[in-house]
């Protein structure tokens, strides 16, 4: 569980979280939703490839069937080979159709993925710019405090000024 859901239950805790880490884990948890994008993008690279593989072995199951037609008609008509002919190309569709449903699908996750990771990449922009501000607002605050703060470090002369009491 990170810092920041832990810190829903205490609310002091919450502000302590809000002032210094809910950026922070803001930030982490945008990068690790980066980084698994990418590995599912190429992943979905990958699908594409094996659903060209699966294209082409539709292709030649269609030669084959033309060619296997062909010679059952050089054969006089074999009744076994045209059925075999006949079977290679309704195999053939069958894969035609699986590999563009598959391809489909993947081209809209490939979309969904480019949507996906331009939003990451804007969050982590603006996660970034949000950090630099804080931390320029808390850099400015600390240069406004004052060197001394009373009760915290006395002064020589403040000591001198109590042993004179």
């Amino acid at each position: 569980m990170s810092d920041f859901s832990r810190s829903h239950d205490n609310p002091m805790e919450t502000r302590a979280v809000g002032d210094g880490r809910v950026l922070d884990v803001i930030l982490e948890t945008a990068e690790h939703i980066g980084d698994r994008t990418s590995r599912l993008s190429r992943s979905v690279s990958e699908g594409i490839r094996a659903g060209d593989a699966l294209g082409a072995v539709a292709r030649q199951l269609r030669t084959l069937a033309s060619n296997t037609s062909l010679e059952a008609s050089r054969l006089e008509g074999s009744a076994a080979i045209a059925e075999i002919a006949r079977q290679m190309r309704l195999l053939s569709q069958q894969v035609t159709a699986l590999s563009d449903q598959f391809a489909e699908s993947l081209r809209s996750q490939s979309v969904a993925l480019g949507e996906l990771s331009s939003a990451m990449d804007a969050l982590l922009a603006d996660t970034s710019m949000a950090q630099a501000m804080r931390d320029t607002t808390v850099d400015k605050d600390r240069a406004a405090e004052p060197a001394y703060q009373p009760g915290t470090v006395e002064t020589a002369t403040a000591m001198e000024a109590r042993h004179d009491d």
